[in-house]
């Protein structure tokens, strides 16, 4: 991957390094051939408190503070979306270009929220200096659906999406194992992170939910979906099940065109030539993308395709895609460098 455009910039300060996105960023800088001259970073708390106590594992980075920002600057915010919420203005004021991929400003309407690959229209009508970055799930889907979008239209949109315990962060990380070990050795477990034992488990809720409703993984999902693809209407239905996965994101998409889509080789093509797209779809070779293929991937991997035979224009298909590179590096990195490249043209 290149970000020649990100040159432009006088830096990138990456605020939440510490955290899973954001070491995910620092790892996809580190193997990339960008021209980016400087990179600050800071950690995901405002607290010197908690940089200087516990076990160390925030040592070596900056809390954040007022000033700290520059103008011309690059800035990435990875860290809790309270703190997003907090500098995100000072950095703005400061004059600097701000992706935000915590979620804080993700349904705010004034705020374009962007997958530059399927709708960078946004960023050229931007006013202001703030992009949002969707969650993963809405950037997996956004990619496999907008190829089909163009070519056949999207009538209706059926999603179960299994999400791995890493959307949680490390907590998430250090429950899922905690769990393992102590099933595995017949020890009593308890959840903390999650509403119920994730190990070994599948639990069919992600996030806050209420009887009757849509819990905060599934509105979320459908919200920025919606927006990303500019459906009208209640068009998206999304299940969204907890798994016991440390990283990865994948999805069971039903589709109904609105135009017939012929052959299913005429999809195949179609999404293996979108941006950000590989297919892997020979099951009777046993290829279709896992969560371990994808792991490390730039690409959202589609699979499985199939006809559904209950309607007329419906298709099935399987995607996966790495969560923090794909669902959250990559994203973050590519919004800024068609930022740059943008206002380098005007």
């Amino acid at each position: 991957m290149k970000w020649d455009g990100l040159g432009r910039a006088s830096g990138l300060t990456i605020v939440g390094a510490d955290c899973l996105s954001g070491q995910e960023i620092l790892s996809t800088l580190e193997t990339s051939k960008t021209s980016i001259r400087r990179i600050r970073r800071f950690a995901s708390t405002d607290s010197w408190e908690e940089l200087t106590a516990g076990d160390g594992e925030l040592a070596g980075f900056e809390p954040l503070r007022n000033g700290v920002f520059e103008a011309e600057d690059a800035v990435i915010f990875a860290g809790p979306p309270a703190l997003a919420r907090k500098y995100v203005p000072l950095a703005l004021a400061a004059g600097s270009v701000v992706v935000d991929v915590t979620g804080a400003f993700a349904s705010d309407a004034a705020i374009p929220l962007v997958v530059p690959q399927v709708n960078a229209d946004e960023i050229r009508q931007m006013k202001a200096s703030l992009v949002a970055s969707p969650g993963v799930g809405a950037i997996a889907l956004a990619l496999a659906l907008k190829p089909i979008q163009d070519a056949f239209g999207l009538e209706r949109v059926v999603v179960t999406t299994l999400h791995s315990v890493s959307e949680a962060g490390r907590a998430g990380f250090d429950e899922l194992s905690r769990q393992t070990t102590g099933l595995l050795n017949a020890e009593e477990i308890e959840a903390e992170v999650f509403p119920h034992p994730v190990a070994f488990n599948c639990v069919p809720v992600v996030g806050p939910a209420e009887t009757g409703k849509s819990c905060g993984a599934e509105e979320r999902i459908s919200r920025e979906l919606q927006r990303l693809l500019e459906l009208s209407g209640p068009r998206v239905v999304v299940s969204a099940v907890q798994v016991p996965t440390f990283a990865g994101f994948g999805a069971t998409v039903a589709v109904q065109t609105t135009r017939p889509f012929g052959a299913l080789e005429v999809v195949r093509e179609k999404l293996d030539d979108a941006p950000g797209v590989h297919v892997l779809d020979r099951p009777e070779s046993n290829i279709y993308p896992t969560s371990r293929e994808a792991a490390g991937g730039d690409s959202v991997f589609v699979g499985r395709l199939r006809r559904d035979e209950t309607v007329p224009t419906g298709l099935v298909f399987w995607l996966s895609t790495d969560d923090l590179r794909r669902g959250a590096a990559l994203n973050a990195l590519d919004c800024l460098e068609a930022i740059f490249r943008f206002r380098s043209l005007h």
